[in-house]
């Protein structure tokens, strides 16, 4: 109960998910040297993906003894296809040897969903007896399109100066109709509750400067400051809710970096930055496990701001050693509530706190021998949270650790091997509280075909430490949960390599829409 917090029923759900992705991907580029000084380049590409999703789960109604007064089974089969299409024209000037240069990008790019779910509904009784079922159908078709400009300019000055600037321009537009039905009985009804047309619009423009200086023979330095203006819009059609934001934001940055000797070298790193939200957490529509559980968007999600610091010392090039401090505000993270009138609970982001991060992380190379290398990672945390959630005052704090360790073998007569381990301990993840995991991977290869094909045997996740525990307890919620993926793998792969043999770099880099593109949530991006 949300008032009294006391316990009125018990879900336990178990499910067992088949989870399926096949993705075909294209791309073609061509740069043209149109002088000594300008080339010109474009890039298509493009992918098809599909997605299975199968679940078949048992969910037992419990009163606050525990006793069992009812249960539901419960088989979800969902079919997701993405299309995508990325077309991208870049240009560079080089003005003169003095380091003068002009780059431009201007990049589309649409994607294109069809999601297709079916959830089927078995009751049972106290006595096991069966009950009417029930079934629903959704149908959420949606298309994501991006233009994106992007230009930079960079010059040497005087006195060992660097001089960045740019501009960039994005334009964003989603549409998601999605239509939910209601099968019962023989007859299927429109679900006007759940239905719903979800229209967002985005633009960001952005400017930029940027300064490094070189002081002396032992100290770097580097300033920066961009300049933000976004302005969104979103129109839920169906229920003609809605909003329009108009915000303007400054980025500032510093780096210092002091070689003290050619053992030691010192720096500080500031810099504040944003994280927006994916376009689908946005979307207020309905991805059910069963009848009683499932996951929506939030049209009301903000931006996530955060100011970091980061103390940095490097002895002899392989060993650092950085403490960092990170203050975020209205941080985005994954909630859970309830609806009591319909016993459901489910899944949703909001912008739950602020946070505080203290850290230390040590990184390392090691050479041990000629044949074999040691990277090393670990990383210390106490993380904060403390916010407002589900109407009640929310204060959680843990610490965490994290580490990787991993081995390169040059074994001689072009057989090669390679193991890395990582593990994370029991800690926070916004207000869920994840137990530990880890993984152990690796492999063993051998060159072959005067070392132009490569055959390789490697192994994922060998002791099946990939297993998913949680707890979430705070304001009126408690609940427990387990997932166990079927994640030890084991693969055999043949590499050739045609020509001379040596790969050559590619010319350009990502387009200017990267930012874009990583808030899409779509298999094969």
């Amino acid at each position: 109960d949300k008032d009294s917090k006391q316990l009125l029923s018990i879900f336990d759900q178990q499910s067992k998910i088949i989870d399926q992705n096949y993705s075909h991907d294209l791309k073609l580029g061509i740069d043209v040297t149109v002088s000594k000084k300008t080339t010109l380049g474009a890039v298509v590409s493009g992918f098809i993906n599909e997605n299975n999703f199968n679940n078949n789960g048992t969910t037992l109604l419990q009163n606050s003894l525990g006793i069992t007064d009812s249960s539901m089974v419960t088989a979800t089969d969902m079919n997701n296809k993405w299309k995508s299409f990325n077309g991208n024209f870049n240009l560079r000037h080089v003005f003169d040897t003095t380091g003068r240069e002009l780059t431009f990008d201007a990049d589309y790019i649409r994607y294109t969903q069809n999601n297709y779910q079916l959830l089927d509904n078995q009751y049972f009784d106290v006595n096991n007896q069966k009950k009417p079922g029930d079934s629903l159908i959704s149908k959420v078709p949606s298309s994501i399109n991006i233009f994106s400009f992007k230009a930079d300019y960079s010059q040497n000055l005087k006195g060992n100066v660097k001089f960045e600037t740019g501009v960039k321009a994005s334009f964003v537009k989603t549409d998601n109709d999605a239509k939910y039905y209601i099968a019962k009985n023989g007859s299927t009804t429109y679900d006007n509750n759940r239905s719903n047309h979800f229209i967002y619009e985005e633009e960001i423009k952005a400017a930029y400067v940027n300064v490094n200086k070189q002081l002396g023979k032992k100290w770097n330095t580097q300033v920066g400051l961009r300049l933000e203006n976004t302005i969104s819009k979103g129109n839920q059609v169906t229920t003609n809710q809605k909003f329009d934001r108009n915000y303007t934001q400054l980025f500032p940055t510093l780096y210092v970096s002091f070689d003290a000797n050619e053992k030691h070298n010192f720096s500080v790193n500031y810099g504040r930055r944003i994280e927006r939200p994916d376009y689908a957490d946005l979307n207020p529509f309905y991805f059910f496990l069963d009848k009683y559980t499932y996951q929506s968007g939030n049209t009301n999600l903000r931006p996530e701001f955060s100011h970091n610091i980061e103390l940095s010392h490097t002895y002899k090039g392989n060993f650092t050693t950085t403490l960092n401090y990170t203050k975020a505000t209205d941080l985005m993270n994954d909630i859970l509530d309830q609806n009591e009138e319909k016993n459901e609970t489910f899944i949703t982001k909001s912008n739950i706190a602020s946070q505080e991060q203290f850290g230390i992380t040590v990184t390392a190379m090691v050479p041990v021998a000629k044949w074999l290398k040691l990277n090393m990672y670990a990383n210390f945390s106490n993380n904060h949270f403390k916010g407002f959630i589900n109407n009640s005052n929310v204060d959680l704090q843990s610490n965490l650790f994290a580490g990787n360790l991993s081995a390169q073998m040059d074994l001689g007569k072009g057989w090669n091997a390679d193991l890395n381990g990582f593990y994370r301990s029991k800690g926070l993840q916004g207000v869920l509280v994840i137990g530990g995991l880890g993984n152990v991977n690796g492999g063993i290869s051998k060159s072959i075909l005067k070392n132009k094909g490569t055959i390789k045997l490697g192994f994922r996740d060998l002791f099946m430490m990939q297993q998913f525990n949680g707890d979430a307890e705070y304001s009126y919620i408690d609940t427990h949960f387990h997932q166990r993926r079927d994640s030890r793998q084991v693969s055999l792969s043949f590499n050739w390599r045609f020509g001379n043999g040596k790969p050559q770099a590619p010319k350009r880099k990502i387009g200017g829409a990267s930012e874009e593109q990583g808030r899409v949530k779509a298999g094969g991006n």
